[in-house]
């Protein structure tokens, strides 16, 4: 069997992860990546030369691993490259589907299994990335809320000459707390919604600062994680979401293309778990509005 047949075979079925597909947001939220970018496509201006991090050779090094991530939909990026650099230090099992022709005898077919398992190894030896995605307590839910929050500050102050403040993101990106209910972005500070006006405002900034390290982390080979980096750099929200809608925008085109062609498309994070939950959330909310209109009506009759 030949070298590149089985490099086919190795990465035949290999499916994204959730942490997988969102290691890309994170790659173009990041400041240093987007420095990166810049670098390579435009180039930098004198004050964005004189941003630059101490090692950013490290950053230049994935951006050229990775390439230019907003101009393509993640299905392409996962084909082409994505699984190449993602799955050569991944802990998971590898499972190869092998083909069998049954009309050979079992000893031949012994012997090239066997040759096929030392060349397989082999080129699987040869494999290397820049890139770990480790394993570790930061679940994929906390990683959405973080760049949709990212994504939402962006498309809120895109025009605007004063900055959205972060409780107001909170309640316009629906993020889970007690906080949120029964608090709208119109509303004036008052004294009865200024404990959820402060509450939700630290819990975004801790959102965001968690983000910003386990953006410039995946910048530098590392996802996720939430270790110090300490570069001086801090979100670009404005092209964050400029990057993000180019990069969601061409995901959607390729996901249209393949489904239009008859091939089977493959759910995304959303799809799977944020669109039931928001329609689970909608049911319960109907549930108790009509609960409290039936209470209502019983207490006028009484």
């Amino acid at each position: 069997m030949r070298p590149n047949s089985i490099k086919s075979l190795l990465t035949a079925g290999e499916s994204p992860t959730d942490k997988e597909e969102v290691f890309v947001e994170f790659l173009l939220v990041s400041p240093s990546y987007q420095l990166a970018h810049k670098q390579r496509t435009v180039g930098l201006t004198k004050e964005e030369k004189r941003q630059v991090p101490k090692d950013f050779k490290k950053v230049l090094e994935i951006y050229d691993a990775c390439g230019d991530l907003s101009g393509q939909g993640f299905e392409s990026w996962w084909e082409l490259t994505g699984r190449f650099l993602l799955r050569v230090h991944s802990p998971q099992e590898e499972i190869v589907i092998y083909p069998v022709d049954l009309k050979l005898k079992a000893e031949t077919l012994v012997s090239q299994f066997a040759d096929f398992v030392k060349i397989a190894k082999s080129a699987k030896k040869e494999r290397k990335s820049p890139i770990t995605i480790v394993t570790n307590k930061i679940r994929t839910t906390a990683l959405h809320v973080k760049t949709a929050l990212i994504y939402e500050k962006g498309r809120a102050e895109i025009g605007r000459k004063t900055r959205i403040e972060n409780w107001k993101l909170a309640v316009m990106g629906g993020l889970k707390s007690k906080w949120t209910k029964g608090i709208d972005v119109a509303s004036r500070k008052t004294e009865a919604n200024m404990e959820a006006r402060v509450f939700l405002g630290a819990l975004v900034s801790k959102h965001f600062k968690e983000a910003l390290y386990i953006a410039e982390n995946a910048a530098r080979g590392v996802f996720p994680s939430m270790e110090p980096v300490d570069t001086g750099l801090e979100f670009d929200y404005t092209e964050s979401t400029r990057l993000l809608t180019a990069y969601l925008k061409n995901k959607n085109l390729e996901r249209f293309a393949s489904s239009n062609s008859g091939l089977k498309v493959r759910k995304t994070y959303y799809e799977r778990k944020v669109k039931p939950e928001i329609k689970r959330q909608k049911m319960i909310d109907a549930l108790v509005d009509a609960r409290i209109k039936v209470m209502k009506l019983a207490a006028s009759r009484d």
